[in-house]
């Protein structure tokens, strides 16, 4: 190992309260070498901590090949840790119910024993929260509850706005929605090309548009020999996050799926700043703001998609299996159409109908929630 992330870090140390660094090195040895993602590992280790602190799981519980009678899962329990990581890699014992997550854990942990251990499984639409607690940063609230991937940092930057003071983090206005769908447009672009996220303060010191869409731009054409401007870049991240959302609603999303673990809507903050805050559902209600982005129907999922499932798993069915199945990444079709680097990969077909679609899909009027 080179280096610790801060998200891994913070995820199995701090979190599990625990502060030997060999035990934390060790958990995300285990993860790196095995193949889990450690932010989610760590979150559903400190899930099972306070489920056993709260009596919902008993010692013999963690029975296991390495502990027979099982393993007093305090927080701050390095060695307890470093063997839940173990039969959660190797699915053994109660390690092959954690391995499917925090949401899928308590439901079954919830159902069998009558308990309500949802109420500290933070998770967003089955994925573990990253290291920022929503309560005082409600622009990040809103990102990750209407997040297209769920509580993950790395698709909504909304904690921005929020810790450099450019908004009042302890409220929500129903200006949040347009600001948390720019965010994951903008993080879109950068997934798509790929870009490293980090570098997105390299061009003007600044993580806005501004400063980043012309060199962006600069460097496509560079590559490519198309002729990118700002607002070329700009449609990348509406159109990827636009498709995205569609796919969602194709599997199943709805509006319910739009919210935050329990703990941050009910129990607030005790110490510092944000002592004394949570997100509430009232707060929430502006979520609908979200959905449509404001008044900007940019990146909204048009109407007409929404209104016809069958057209939207159509169309969305349709680009999925294209994109599996892409032939030729840079055709003379793809340069003659200036098709976007993000449709790269798609047949002939698709590539020569995409700027139609696009503009036909522009026009659809966003959906209205009440």
């Amino acid at each position: 190992m080179t280096g610790v992330e801060y998200e891994s870090l913070q995820a199995n140390s701090s979190n599990l309260g625990i502060s030997d660094m060999r035990a934390c090195i060790q958990l995300l040895e285990i993860a790196d070498h095995d193949g889990m993602d450690s932010m989610s590992m760590g979150v559903s280790i400190s899930y099972a901590m306070e489920c056993y602190e709260k009596g919902v799981l008993k010692k013999e519980d963690f029975a296991c090949k390495a502990f027979p009678e099982g393993i007093e899962l305090n927080f701050g329990n390095g060695e307890g840790a470093v063997a839940l990581a173990k039969m959660i890699r190797d699915r053994e014992g109660i390690g092959d119910l954690l391995a499917e997550g925090t949401r899928i854990a308590c439901k079954k942990i919830d159902a069998e024993r009558g308990t309500e251990s949802w109420k500290w499984a933070m998770h967003i639409k089955g994925l573990e929260c990253p290291g920022y607690d929503a309560r005082g940063l409600k622009t990040f609230s809103v990102g990750l509850a209407v997040g297209t991937r769920g509580g993950c940092h790395n698709r909504s930057a909304a904690y921005d706005p929020d810790i450099k003071g450019e908004v009042n983090r302890f409220t929500i206005d129903e200006t949040r929605g347009k600001v948390a769908a720019e965010s994951e447009e903008y993080a879109a672009v950068y997934d798509t090309l790929p870009l490293c996220k980090f570098i997105r303060r390299c061009f003007t010191g600044k993580a806005d548009r501004a400063g980043a869409w012309p060199a962006i731009a600069q460097l496509i054409n560079a590559t490519t020999g198309w002729n990118y401007g700002y607002d070329d870049v700009d449609l990348i991240g509406i159109r990827a996050h636009t498709i995205k959302k569609a796919f969602n609603i194709r599997e199943g999303w709805t509006e319910a799926d739009d919210d935050l673990p329990w703990r941050w809507k009910h129990e607030p903050f005790t110490k510092g700043a944000s002592a004394g805050y949570t997100v509430s559902d009232e707060e929430l209600a502006y979520l609908p703001t979200v959905l449509t982005l404001g008044a900007d129907s940019r990146a909204v999922v048009p109407a007409a998609i929404l209104a016809l499932p069958t057209m939207m798993a159509a169309i969305c069915g349709g680009i999925v299996s294209i994109v599996r199945d892409a032939p030729d990444p840079l055709s003379s079709v793809n340069q003659q159409t200036f098709i976007p680097p993000e449709m790269a990969g798609i047949s002939t077909t698709v590539r020569l109908l995409w700027p139609f679609v696009v503009s036909t899909l522009g026009t659809c009027t966003p959906i209205e929630f009440e």
